[in-house]
């Protein structure tokens, strides 16, 4: 497969839930699935990230904290010309996409809490 030349801005790894628990959502709907429930997407959209960071009061150190911001700092404003990687059924998934937000909880913790809609999935074995 000739893969297309690309030049992304930034490089991001997703991880795609625990243990990658929705990876196939991603792939089979055109998404990023990303968590995070108990911060609200308004907190977001407004890019309070000292809210954010208050939120994730309950991390055991303030490196925690401050990855977690980043995560989802990185999620919200990131925009297409964001390279997002992930990897399942040994391939390295890869995929650009839109910069808007999807708010999609339904209160259950296995669902993922918001999604942004891809350009669409690669896979490289």
């Amino acid at each position: 497969m000739i893969l297309p030349e690309i030049h992304p801005k930034h490089i991001r790894y997703i991880k795609l839930g625990d243990g990658g628990w929705w990876v196939p959502t991603s792939l089979l709907e055109g998404v990023l699935c990303f968590g995070y429930h108990t911060i609200p997407h308004d907190v977001c959209e407004r890019k309070d990230w000292d809210e954010v960071r208050r939120l994730l009061s309950g991390r055991k150190s303030e490196g925690a904290k401050t990855a977690g911001v980043t995560e989802v700092k990185a999620f919200y404003e990131l925009g297409e010309d964001c390279l997002w990687i992930t990897f399942a059924d040994g391939y390295l998934w890869w995929a650009f996409a839109h910069p808007e937000v999807q708010w999609v909880w339904d209160g259950s913790y296995d669902d993922p809490a918001r999604k942004r809609a891809t350009l669409a999935w690669l896979a490289q074995h």
